[in-house]
């Protein structure tokens, strides 16, 4: 639920629950809130050290200023949801991308995908901003 607020304990009980889950084994979680109150040190520590991200979504309708991946340790699920980006902030998220990835921290970016292509033109634009370079696709051995 969207607006289910940080509990530690509700929180313990889950992650433990997800660690003893077989499927979950050798794979990694984000964990995407809603509400304020998972936005400290507290919640990002408890999901950090149990090995979760803390999803970080970034939409038209969030109050965020600029690209926010400071706090978020150990690796990054990062939702770039806005019905376009322009150069500007594009620019700011690939400064904040390259920051973690320098602190050796994996970040993990998908752009919003409906309607139009402004997604893959955003996501092409980033990738190029970072120093990726376009590889043609190899075929799938059968």
């Amino acid at each position: 639920s969207p607006n289910l607020k940080y509990e530690p304990d509700v929180l313990a009980v889950f992650l433990a629950d997800l660690a003893a889950e077989p499927a979950a084994k050798g794979s990694r979680a984000a964990f995407e809130p809603r509400h304020p109150s998972w936005f400290t040190g507290e919640a990002a520590a408890q999901l950090s050290e149990a090995g979760v991200a803390l999803c970080v979504a970034d939409t038209d309708e969030s109050l965020k200023t600029g690209p926010e991946l400071s706090t978020v340790p150990g690796f990054v699920y990062l939702r770039l949801r806005r019905s376009g980006y322009p150069a500007r902030l594009l620019g700011q998220w690939a400064a904040a991308i390259r920051s973690a990835l320098a602190a050796g921290v994996d970040v993990h970016a998908f752009f919003k995908h409906e309607g139009d292509a402004a997604g893959a033109r955003d996501a092409m634009t980033l990738a190029k901003r970072l120093g990726a370079t376009s590889r043609p696709a190899r075929p799938r051995q059968p």
